[in-house]
């Protein structure tokens, strides 16, 4: 009985030292997801009345603006709903058209 358990013991360490080995030789390289790249404008900000970061978040590929702010407990972010910035610039080109 004692013997099998050594042996597992054994055995254990050996796979347990095979996965070390296996993670250190690996190289760690971060690669992104073949195909488009989407592109982000995010910009910094403040809001009056309010000791809370902002930041606004462009998507340049969707054409959308969002932003995201931290809670004032500082746990937890509050997101704003996306809005299309093409229904925005369609009403100023009607309102101010070039001549």
């Amino acid at each position: 009985m004692k013997t099998r358990v050594l042996y597992s013991l054994i055995a254990l360490n050996i796979l347990l030292l095979a996965a070390l080995i296996a993670q250190i030789v690996k190289p760690n390289a971060a690669l992104a997801a073949p195909g488009r790249r989407p592109n982000y404008i995010m910009i910094p900000g403040e809001i009056s009345g309010s000791s809370n970061g902002i930041v606004y978040i462009i998507d340049t590929e969707n054409r959308r603006l969002s932003a995201r702010s931290l809670d004032s407990t500082g746990r937890n972010f509050s997101d704003m709903a996306p809005i299309s910035l093409d229904r925005i610039f369609e009403d100023q080109s009607e309102s101010n058209p070039r001549r």
